[in-house]
């Protein structure tokens, strides 16, 4: 999971989308114990109700991390972020 990210808002955007996805998937999962058997046009329903609720807000979402201001993360020689650079920058 990129919550782990050297840059936290990286992990700030990705937690918010997870808890997003799991409250929605959570929920249809719920209801869908009460669904009968053979009743794939509710399953359908279902999934149709999820992609209209996450991927508008996904876009909002999108936009938002587009219009944030992102800060380069300084590297060492092998590649690994420096240790407090962030936190030096503000980020």
């Amino acid at each position: 999971m990129n919550r782990h990210h050297p840059n936290p808002k990286v992990g700030h955007y990705t937690q918010q989308a997870a808890y997003r996805f799991y409250g929605v998937t959570g929920f249809f999962i719920v209801i869908a114990t009460f669904i009968p058997g053979g009743g794939w046009i509710w399953h359908l329903i279902a999934w149709i109700l999820a992609a209209l609720i996450l991927v508008p807000w996904s876009i909002m979402d999108l936009r938002r991390i587009r219009r944030d201001e992102w800060v380069d993360i300084p590297l060492d020689d092998e590649g690994h972020p420096l240790l407090g650079a962030l936190v030096s920058q503000g980020g």
